[in-house]
């Protein structure tokens, strides 16, 4: 009996689950790896700062003063950093995780409800029909605000 509801809530939501699964699984992947990057980096600009601070120390009580090589790229380092966490935070991709995993999965709750044939699917005229306007809404909305 729950054979054919299963097999009707496959073809009308399986695609739509799959297209929001994806890109929660991408924007997972480039949120995590902008962290890591970040977080990494920040280790390496703080030993480089060491690094151009122990060296310098003698080089400018003899010479006088001048930045070393190492400063320079902690300088770099440091700017490509807050470059990434400015792209990290334009293009949103915490948010777009967020809001493409909770599309996934009402998607996959709305298929438990017409399977059930609870909700708005208890006393519709043609449930499949139903299931495929909620599937659209559900999509179209994405749960992303915009901003």
């Amino acid at each position: 009996m729950l054979a054919p509801g299963i097999q009707a809530a496959e073809r009308i939501v399986e695609p739509a689950f799959e297209r929001a699964d994806k890109a929660a699984i991408r924007f997972q992947k480039l949120h995590r790896w902008g962290h890591l990057i970040v977080i990494l980096g920040a280790v390496v600009a703080v030993w480089l700062g060491v690094e151009a601070a122990t060296r310098a120390a003698p080089a400018e009580a003899a010479e006088g003063g001048g930045t070393s090589i190492w400063s320079n790229i902690q300088a770099v380092l440091t700017g490509l950093l807050g470059a990434l966490t400015l792209v990290a935070r334009r293009l949103r991709w915490h948010e777009k995780w967020l809001g493409e995993r909770a599309v996934a999965e009402t998607l996959r709750g709305e298929v438990f409800r017409f399977v059930g044939r609870v909700g708005p699917y208890a006393n519709a005229p043609d449930p499949e029909r139903a299931l495929e306007a909620r599937t659209l809404g559900i999509e179209r909305d994405r749960g992303i605000p915009d901003g």
